[in-house]
């Protein structure tokens, strides 16, 4: 009975988030946005707002004693600042809302089954997101869009994966994070995730919650320079693997 009243708890919280995100995006967004005129200053609202009701998701799911998330630390940057691409091995299903809960104005790559649907691509869109594409001319696309977001001061926040991770595990990395660090020249920032014990993960259905609260931690961890590595996105992308595999201890 406990199992099944938890698996209640977490459809719950779920069906709040997707009733919320459709509210954001066909009312609460779009009104957000028309109110300044420069791009960047819009997506910067939309963030905020968006920001907002994470804290909400998550503060009802540490309410309910599922998932009580901590994202701690600051984002180390170059000296004089300026905007960085933030990478994450991908835990659990509730770490990118965690996330922009902690550091709101990150434009977040997105798979494009979610970028481009019906209930949530317009919230997506009016908050700077970027469709991470399906194909080679929409990924070339997706690209420019990040190079461009840097340009206005936005980080990128990008899950190498592509997926989440397996069991104790890391799928291989993806090349587009450390193309677009490359490319326009910016480092890249490796945010640890771990959440214990495992719940929203890649090995059990969303239903399927621990008896206990899952705490998951999400900390910055190192800064990456391209040049470091030659400016070339493989060897970039090879270093971080490594360095992700080193932390989780995989071998």
């Amino acid at each position: 009975m406990k199992h099944w009243g938890r698996a209640v708890l977490v459809a719950s919280a779920f069906a709040g988030f997707w009733c919320g995100a459709f509210l954001l995006a066909w009312l609460v967004l779009p009104i957000v946005a028309l109110l300044p005129r420069d791009e960047a200053r819009r997506i910067r609202a939309c963030q905020r707002v968006l920001s907002k009701s994470f804290r909400v998701f998550h503060g009802y799911m540490r309410i309910l004693g599922l998932v009580d998330a901590h994202v701690s630390g600051e984002i180390p940057r170059r000296v004089g600042g300026g905007p960085v691409v933030l990478v994450v091995n991908h835990t659990t299903l509730v770490d990118v809302t965690a996330i922009l809960m902690r550091f709101p104005h990150a434009c977040a790559m997105a798979k494009s089954v979610y970028a481009d649907s019906f209930l949530v691509g317009r919230l997506l869109r009016l908050s700077g997101f970027i469709s991470a594409g399906a194909d080679t001319y929409t990924r070339s696309a997706a690209i420019q869009l990040a190079r461009h977001r840097l340009q206005q001061g936005f980080d990128i926040l990008v899950f190498p994966e592509g997926s989440r991770s397996p069991p104790g595990g890391l799928l291989p990395f993806q090349r587009g994070a450390f193309e677009i660090a490359c490319r326009a020249d910016v480092p890249v920032v490796t945010l640890l995730s771990r959440c214990e014990p495992s719940a929203l993960t890649r090995d059990r259905p969303f239903w399927d919650h621990p008896p206990t609260v899952a705490v998951l931690s999400i900390a910055p961890h190192a800064l990456i320079e391209p040049k470091d590595h030659g400016g070339r996105s493989r060897a970039l992308r090879a270093h971080v693997e490594s360095v992700y595999k080193r932390e989780l201890g995989i071998r």
